[in-house]
């Protein structure tokens, strides 16, 4: 229904006096400001002019102010208000109507929020979910003591192995260092007189047997320390 007419309803039988007058002016002036879209200080007005001279035709205007600011509970009270005062009067019909219309409006307010309704999600089964990143400890790492020992044990044999190399090499050096001289001798000669060539001879076989010792003992050495760095 559309904004219905701005009325002030002015009876006959009024008082007299200064009041009557005010009431008078303040009813005019709120019907100017309502018309210029003033609702608060049309409604700030009419107010005032009811408690000077209440007239049930000023609740009528009163429920239309009201219903302007969209103050449904108070527009609701106005209307009701003017039927009772004046179940007569000239606009009881409009005023059942903006009535209905203020209690629609109050209604959809007070009214809850829709409930959405979510379809029911079917049961998957039990399932068993991996524990979180965080909460996988890790298992220690085995202790290595034993590769500690067994490292410094083919270390220590790689270095006596390399030492006794280097022993019979020194030995092996001197001897080739003497036969370069020795071996332009006729066979049984005497080279000193503690030191003869039968001596040299065996000394000779001897050395080449150390050469092979020297030999195998070197890559023992070599291969012993390659063992040690890889178990450590």
């Amino acid at each position: 229904m559309g904004q219905a007419v701005f009325l002030v309803v002015l009876l006959a039988n009024t008082p007299s006096g200064s009041q009557r007058k005010e009431a008078l002016r303040l009813a005019h002036q709120s019907v100017l400001e309502y018309n210029e879209g003033e609702f608060q200080a049309a409604l700030r007005d009419l107010k005032r002019a009811y408690l000077l001279d209440p007239k049930p035709g000023m609740l009528f205007d009163l429920g239309q102010c009201h219903r302007a600011l969209a103050d449904w509970k108070d527009a609701e009270f106005a209307f009701r208000s003017y039927l009772r005062e004046s179940p007569a009067g000239a606009h009881r019909d409009q005023a059942k109507a903006l009535l209905a219309d203020v209690q629609a409006k109050l209604a959809a307010e007070e009214a809850p929020p829709p409930v959405v309704e979510v379809p029911p999600v079917p049961l998957q089964g039990p399932a068993v979910s991996a524990p979180p990143a965080a909460a996988v400890v890790a298992a220690p790492a085995p202790p290595r003591h034993h590769s500690h020992a067994l490292a410094i044990v083919l270390g220590a044999l790689g270095v006596a192995a390399g030492g006794a190399a280097a022993y019979f090499g020194v030995q092996l050096y001197g001897f080739e260092a003497e036969r370069s001289v020795l071996d332009g001798l006729p066979a049984g000669a005497a080279t000193t007189p503690a030191y003869s060539y039968a001596a040299v001879s065996s000394a000779a076989s001897n050395a080449r047997l150390d050469r092979g010792l020297g030999l195998g003992l070197a890559i023992a050495g070599v291969a012993g320390v390659v063992a040690a760095a890889c178990t450590w």
